[in-house]
């Protein structure tokens, strides 16, 4: 092979690697922070953590609704199976003044925040239903959802009802924003 050959072969395999680790990049497999849906402005921003009480943060993806069956599986690239905690935020818009309940169903513990106000605190071990009210005003409230898993198998489904929203509805897309449009 003639030195020639030899650096177009070069140059062109390592064309093809960067090829590969650029779409990589965008489908956001195994890259810290990057997700399929971080450019829409719909859906929560979830942060994961190792750790159960928010230890250290391994990954961030969009999500568009509260509806995750994680199994015995792992939550995101780079975050353990097993002793993980993840962390929902983003702007909820409330469609008109009304009594709104929450329903959240985990394994293990989870909270839900409104304004920084708490609306369900079910912080324990195991399989748990937690339900919560509250009256909100028409428009964005800040919206933070925080969850942890102790081990085995982890899910985690919020639901809610309440003025024109049906009777136990994801919390999901077209309500949750990762961020407050500007009036």
């Amino acid at each position: 092979m003639s030195r020639k050959t030899y650096r177009f072969t070069l140059v062109m395999r390592m064309a093809a690697t960067a090829a590969w680790l650029a779409l990589a990049i965008v489908l956001g497999y195994g890259v810290f922070w990057l997700s399929k849906n971080s450019g829409q402005p719909y859906g929560l921003w979830v942060e994961y953590y190792g750790g159960e009480q928010f230890n250290t943060p391994l990954a961030r993806r969009a999500e568009l609704q509260v509806s995750k069956n994680y199994g015995r599986g792992h939550p995101a690239f780079g975050v353990p199976k097993d002793r993980f905690s993840d962390r929902w935020t983003g702007w909820l818009l409330v469609p008109e003044t009304a009594e709104y309940a929450f329903c959240a169903f985990s394994d293990d513990g989870v909270r839900l925040y409104l304004d920084d106000r708490v609306v369900i605190d079910s912080w324990q071990l195991g399989e748990n239903r937690a339900h919560g009210n509250v009256r909100l005003e028409a428009g964005y409230h800040a919206l933070r959802i925080e969850h942890f898993n102790a081990g085995r198998q982890a899910f985690l489904y919020v639901e809610w009802c309440g003025g024109p929203i049906p009777s136990s509805s994801p919390l999901g897309i077209p309500y949750v924003r990762k961020q407050r449009p500007k009036p």
